[in-house]
């Protein structure tokens, strides 16, 4: 018979794992008892274990402008304004389905887009009212001079 297939002599495992603060035999359980102090080579070692913390995030539903984004679009600026009703609507149905990250980002450019509709309206309004007025002077002094 060949030496090769000979397998190795068996070599028991250390008896101790150093820096732990406990012996522990090979192959047995761990006999310790938590939270207690346990002295090794003149030190204190107070062994604890960890509690898993058990926590429930809870996030809130971001606003969808629904109201917003149909008034703005019936009295400022209607262009934009439908665009603020699509991304209200498409916030109102991702946050129904648990999409906050997605919801809270339609949100924020219906948001935006009823400023902007807002804004462009109130500049609409003032312009069509000084135009009006300008052309009702003009209008009053060419129709006087005759």
């Amino acid at each position: 018979m060949s030496d090769a297939a000979v397998p190795p002599p068996y070599e028991a495992p250390p008896q101790t794992q150093p820096g732990y603060g406990y012996d522990q035999q090979y192959g047995m359980p761990r006999v310790q008892q938590y939270g207690l102090p346990m002295t090794h080579n003149q030190s204190t070692v107070i062994v604890t274990q960890p509690f898993p913390t058990m926590g429930v995030v809870v996030q809130p539903r971001p606003p969808d402008y629904t109201v917003a984004s149909v008034l703005v679009c019936l009295f400022c600026f209607f262009p934009t304004g439908v665009a603020a009703i699509i991304f209200a609507m498409m916030a109102s149905s991702q946050a129904s389905g648990d999409e906050y990250q997605e919801a809270r980002r339609s949100s924020t450019i219906a948001r935006n887009l009823v400023i902007a509709s807002l804004v462009i309206g109130i500049i609409a309004y003032v312009v069509t009212i000084a135009l009006v007025r300008w052309f009702e002077h003009t209008l009053y002094k060419s129709l006087n001079s005759y």
